[in-house]
């Protein structure tokens, strides 16, 4: 996050309209604080990859977890994804929608 740490440090706040977070899937959560700042009321924040090969809508004991070219499917973000979308579902800072574009596109909508 060095760049958006130098953004922030330079006064960049409330001056982007978009952004899109395609980084590492753990750290996913840790981004959305410090975007909200640079982005303006009514910007928005992306979030790639929030299906997660649709896993976060399997029940936990589902068989299609261990998908037979990716191996077991809750490992490498798994986690990281269904926590993030329930964050985000719960934030009121924002308005978010799930589209369902290639592995989920995850699109917030800053409120204030």
């Amino acid at each position: 996050m060095p760049f958006l740490n130098d953004l922030l440090a330079k006064g960049k706040v409330g001056c982007f309209e978009f952004t899109v977070v395609d980084a590492d899937k753990d750290n996913y959560i840790n981004y959305h604080e410090p975007l909200l700042k640079p982005v303006k009321v009514g910007g928005v924040i992306a979030f790639d990859n929030t299906l997660w090969f649709g896993s976060v809508a399997l029940a936990e004991d589902d068989e299609k977890f261990n998908d037979p070219i990716m191996g077991p499917i809750k490992q490498n973000g798994y986690d990281a994804i269904k926590k993030l979308n329930i964050f985000l579902a719960n934030d009121p800072r924002i308005e978010s929608t799930l589209l369902l574009i290639g592995d989920g596109v995850t699109v917030c909508r800053r409120k204030y």
